[in-house]
């Protein structure tokens, strides 16, 4: 076992991953080498089906889960997100980037600033 130097967590050794003198779980060195970009057009396109829509019903895992946490409350707060899914909040922010480029979830600004998730047509 390691510990991963950006979250903590231990790490089986078949897990760990040395780079730039730090030791890193899989999960952060992803996170680290391939932030999540909600706005990416490329990805965008290749997100749809041939006919040129995102399908729900293809959804897994944690994305399933946001999506059908927003529809049913119709916005929820991007902050509060991480906690309502029992989730870290870099794996939210992955989650959303790839229902982002399915066009089934969008982020809306506040009045306050503040984001929130919507269904992206509404």
């Amino acid at each position: 076992m390691a510990t991963c130097t950006k979250c903590g967590r231990d790490v089986p050794a078949e897990e760990v991953v040395e780079h730039g003198g730090r030791t890193w779980c899989e999960d952060c060195l992803m996170d680290r080498l391939s932030p999540a970009r909600a706005c990416d057009p490329w990805a965008v396109h290749a997100a749809k089906d041939a006919g040129g829509r995102a399908r729900t019903d293809e959804l897994r895992g944690l994305e399933k889960r946001l999506h059908d946490l927003v529809q049913d409350r119709g916005e929820v707060p991007r902050a509060d997100a991480p906690a309502l899914l029992g989730e870290a909040a870099p794996r939210v922010e992955r989650a959303f980037a790839t229902l982002r480029h399915m066009e089934l979830l969008r982020a809306r600004r506040t009045p306050d600033g503040s984001a929130v998730y919507v269904l992206f047509r509404t």
